[in-house]
């Protein structure tokens, strides 16, 4: 007598798995790459700042009042570049997990229907990927941890200003 095969082993669904796969990395990749390109022009710009406002500054001055009102502005600009790119960095993300959820949703139907070798259909409702995609497990908001990992990044370049000061 012939066995069945169980349904995650046959070709089908192997098939199936394989595509999502490579979906699913073509979407890491694209926001992989767009978060990279945002902290290198964050990081960029922070340099840019930190390299303008020491040119304003004479050697003597580095320890008065003038040197910590210019570590006070170079923090100020460099908190506002990182805010701005972590607000975006929080979409790409956003988007991403968007983007994963209605492929789940999808690829559940078609892995059922080629599993039943019949068509499948599954109407992803307006905003449903965005509502699920803005479920957080683990306590903190995808913005709050991007401003939190951002803040990080601007208090190491802050401690190496004053170092320098």
């Amino acid at each position: 007598m012939d066995q069945i095969k169980p349904a995650n082993q046959s070709r089908a669904y192997l098939k199936f798995i394989s595509e999502r796969d490579q979906a699913l990395e073509t979407l890491y990749v694209r926001a992989n790459q767009e978060i990279n390109d945002l902290l290198r022009r964050a990081m960029t710009r922070a340099v840019e700042i930190v390299a303008y406002r020491y040119s304003q500054l004479k050697g003597e001055d580095a320890l008065t009042l003038q040197g910590r009102r210019l570590t006070a502005a170079i923090d100020w600009d460099i908190a506002t570049e990182f805010n701005i790119s972590a607000r975006h960095m929080a979409l790409v993300l956003h988007d991403l997990n968007a983007q994963a959820y209605a492929l789940s949703l999808v690829g559940e139907a078609e892995a059922i229907g080629r599993a039943l070798k019949q068509p499948a259909k599954y109407n992803v409702e307006r905003g449903t990927p965005e509502l699920l995609a803005q479920e957080d497990s683990e306590g903190e908001s995808v913005e709050g941890r991007v401003a939190l990992a951002m803040a990080r990044v601007r208090r190491a370049i802050m401690d190496a200003v004053e170092l320098a000061r």
